[in-house]
């Protein structure tokens, strides 16, 4: 068994036949653990799960028994809410709820620039409905959020938010975050006071509209974030 903690699956050459395990870029500190087991895929998994020694969150209490509803598909609310109530009567009563696409102008697109709610979703009314759907029935509800991922076809866009240090030749260069292949848009890395003003913006929009009582933060919760020096020269 191969395993890295913030592993990403393998790489296989086929001229090589050679497979790799891939790590997720943007992380500095890396684990790599092999493991060989005497008695088939179990107990490879037992010896493997004996060197982590990883703590719970304080909140998995509030979590392991939840199925998710884990919305990627832009489905309008009305329909969400429908979803789900086929989910209860079918006796499916404890649940997680995260839509992912919601945001303004669709999802990995113009970021941080998210709000109001996409009107094809359901704009802030339908989102509101949703969260307050859940909250009745005591369903954790949470939406989708970005704060690694800098894109310039946002109206807002600058590039003194985005993480940036000066090279050996003096030149002030840019880090790059995701591309995403549907629009072809390279989005650059959140230096860190910028992303954390613009969650603190979003944030309160998005509390005041709708009662969240979860949420989901790509990137971010996984992955270290990037060293870097603003114009200023501030690091």
């Amino acid at each position: 068994l191969t395993a890295c903690d913030f592993g990403r699956g393998y790489t296989f050459d086929p001229e090589t036949r050679r497979c790799a395990m891939a790590a997720l870029p943007g992380c500095h500190e890396l684990v790599f653990k092999m493991a060989v087991g005497r008695d088939g895929a179990v107990d490879l998994v037992k010896r493997y799960r004996s060197t982590l020694q990883v703590q719970p969150p304080s909140t998995i209490d509030k979590l392991r028994h939840r199925f998710l509803y884990d919305e990627w598909t832009g489905t309008p609310t009305n329909r969400a809410m429908a979803q789900l109530d086929q989910l209860r009567f079918a006796g499916c009563t404890d649940l997680l709820v995260l839509v992912h696409i919601w945001q303004k102008h669709g999802y990995d697109v113009a970021y941080p620039d998210i709000f109001p709610p996409n009107e094809g979703v359901g704009g802030v009314e339908g989102i509101r409905r949703l969260a307050e759907y859940c909250q009745a029935r005591g369903i954790p509800f949470g939406l989708h959020d970005n704060y690694s991922d800098l894109y310039p076809d946002s109206p807002e866009f600058t590039l003194d938010d985005a993480t940036s240090n000066v090279n050996g030749k003096g030149e002030r260069v840019y880090a790059r975050g995701w591309f995403n292949k549907h629009t072809g848009v390279q989005a650059y890395h959140f230096g860190g006071e910028a992303g954390l003003r613009w969650a603190k913006r979003n944030f309160g929009l998005m509390r005041d509209a709708f009662p969240l009582t979860a949420m989901y933060l790509d990137v971010t919760a996984y992955g270290d974030p990037y060293g870097y020096e603003s114009p200023a020269g501030v690091r």
